[in-house]
């Protein structure tokens, strides 16, 4: 059963190009699902990252995800990166009742191999 599934774009190298990709998502899926949170962190040392902002990603530093509410389940769209020059956007879909399925037939095993 599936409950949950991730895709993700090509890499992009230069900050532009991914927040230009990010802001376009971000556009389209707005016009067919209600937002539910945005999250746009910056942590130390970085007080902005103009311009370190894969590299903010990278070391942890810099988190920036939107999150929307969709028929029995949410979408979030993240920007993550693999180093501090390589960038890319990841879109997951997940359906809340196949979670919760999941859950408890995972469980369910567990209890019966004690």
């Amino acid at each position: 059963m599936v409950y949950r599934v991730e895709v993700s774009t090509d890499y992009y190298s230069d900050w532009f190009s991914t927040e230009e990709a990010y802001q376009d998502l971000l556009k389209s899926y707005r016009e067919k699902y209600s937002q539910a949170s945005q999250c746009d962190y910056i942590s130390y040392p970085y007080d902005s990252v103009s311009g370190w902002e894969i590299k903010a990603i990278y070391q942890n530093k810099y988190h920036l995800f939107t999150y929307f509410k969709a028929e029995g389940g949410e979408i979030c769209i993240i920007v993550k990166a693999d180093s501090a020059d390589k960038a890319f956007i990841q879109i997951t879909y997940e359906d809340f009742a196949n979670r919760d399925l999941n859950k408890s037939e995972t469980k369910a095993s567990a209890l019966d191999d004690i």
